[in-house]
């Protein structure tokens, strides 16, 4: 997402003054909320329970897109993962190599 964001300000002429880079949505969140300036942050994020912390929709125009990585270990037992991996890859299409 970081490579995505400096790109798409860069196209559009923007430099924006980073202080801080962080990566959980979560630890974003708290420093906005404590007052420590704004985020970019994916629209899932909008879930967290911040009461002094309002979302905004950016939209960034065609041709911007975001990499997302399933992850788990190849002996995992969860009952879960099986179909949530079955769903992940109908979702994607069945060109994603998947070790099950």
């Amino acid at each position: 997402m970081h490579d995505m964001l400096t790109n798409a300000f860069a196209a559009a002429g923007v430099e924006p003054r980073s202080v801080q880079w962080l990566s959980h949505a979560q630890a974003i969140l708290s420093l906005v909320s404590a007052g420590l300036g704004v985020a970019i942050v994916p629209e899932e994020a909008r879930n967290a329970c911040f009461d002094n912390v309002v979302f905004r929709p950016i939209q960034l125009g065609a041709g911007q897109t975001a990499e997302l990585h399933a992850i788990w270990r190849l002996e995992d037992g969860n009952d879960v993962l099986p179909p949530l991996r079955d769903l992940a890859l109908r979702l994607l299409g069945s060109g994603v190599p998947v070790p099950v």
